[in-house]
């Protein structure tokens, strides 16, 4: 949030200014390519690094730790689903568009976020992607899925409130309506702010239960249960993202 807002205030401040910062302009455009190009080269290496780690969890993880979690994980691809299918109907019906024709344009991302259980490592084919198959301006691309990535986390949103319910059952509380308005207001925030790593939302998480006042030993439950929802969960993100930027391109005329 404190990059975002920096980079909002500098670019508003450059705006301003005008011609009296021509040099200090050409600087950022340069400095811009230049962590572009940076990013680029990483991005291509992360999946690789992300696969093995992924590989070597679900190898360290039994049968038995599956079947304890099996509700949680069933509600959390089940409130994926329903809000993907949601944001593609909404997509098809406004711009009459073929969800099957927008789902093969965009698999390709789909594929590296499943794979890789990262948006962070997906984010160089989708940015391939939203330019070329798309059709959105590559301006609007690099302004937008940054920013995107950075305050858009749909899959953690969900997970974190589901994981919330799934912890009210386990320390046998009940959640008041006063609750339900902090479950709402903290969620969206930490959301954003949760660490864009696999397992980041477990550590927002472990604020928002101690914020309740539930038990904290559920904890490890919902750790193994996040281990296998992080591939569902990025490959969700990528699809919500895209439909994201889809939409308010078309919207600004992009």
């Amino acid at each position: 949030m404190q990059i975002v807002m920096i980079a909002l205030l500098t670019s508003a401040c450059v705006v301003f200014l005008g011609d009296r910062v021509k040099n200090l302009k050409s600087v950022i455009i340069e400095i811009n390519s230049v962590v572009f190009r940076m990013m680029e080269v990483v991005l291509k290496c992360l999946p690789v690094a992300i696969f093995l780690i992924v590989f070597k969890t679900i190898l360290t993880t039994t049968i038995t730790d599956i079947l304890s979690i099996w509700k949680i994980i069933a509600a959390t691809f089940i409130a994926y689903t329903v809000f993907a299918v949601i944001m593609l109907v909404r997509l098809a019906l406004k711009y009459k568009i073929s969800i099957k024709d927008f789902l093969q344009k965009i698999s390709s991302t789909m594929i590296v976020a499943f794979v890789t259980c990262s948006g962070t490592a997906a984010m160089a084919s989708n940015f391939d992607v939203c330019k070329k198959n798309l059709n959105i301006s590559e301006r609007f691309c690099d302004f937008w899925i940054p920013l995107s990535h950075s305050l858009l986390s749909p899959g953690t949103l969900i997970a974190i409130v589901v994981f919330v319910f799934f912890s009210a059952q386990f320390s046998n509380a009940n959640i008041s309506f006063v609750q339900l308005i902090i479950i709402a207001f903290l969620t969206v925030q930490l959301s954003i702010c949760a660490p864009k790593v696999n397992g980041g939302n477990i550590t927002v998480l472990t604020m928002l239960l101690t914020q309740l006042g539930f038990s904290l030993d559920v904890l490890g439950t919902l750790i193994v249960a996040n281990g296998f929802m992080n591939n569902i969960a990025s490959a969700f993100g990528m699809i919500v993202r895209d439909c994201e930027i889809f939409d308010v391109s078309h919207k600004v005329n992009f």
